[in-house]
Order: C-alpha cells, then structure tokens, then sequence
C-alpha cells in the first residue's frame, strides 16, 4: 500500500483536518471502511459516523494549535 495516512478534510463552519496514521497490518476493506465514515461537527465535537447504522464510531473535541 503507497498511503501511509487517510486525510479527512472537514469544512462546516469552520474548517479542519484529521489525520489516520494508518499501521503496517491494516487491510484493504479496513481501508475502505475508515474512508466511508461520515463525518459530523456539531457542539464543539467531531464524530465519524458508520454510514450504514448511523453510529458514533470514533468522537473528539478539536482544540485549537495557534
């Protein structure tokens, strides 16, 4: 695999990045599934939301780096 990392660009009132370091094992279809999140920024959180249940899979609160 050539992606050491999995960008995730997040632009709602605001805009961001979250970065995956990916480790050395991981699998194509653990690959495809971590892309197909869906993402959701609302009262100060970021959520990564399962497209197909809807649920919260990976939740953080994004602190602002000057």
């Amino acid at each position: 695999m050539d992606e050491d990392f999995i960008t995730l660009e997040v632009e709602e009132e605001g805009r961001g990045r979250l970065q995956f370091e990916l480790p050395l094992d991981i699998t194509d279809e653990e690959i495809a599934y971590i892309k197909s999140l869906v993402p959701r920024a609302e009262s100060g959180l970021l959520e990564l939301l399962d497209p197909d249940t809807g649920e919260v899979v990976f939740s953080c609160t994004p602190v602002l780096v000057h």
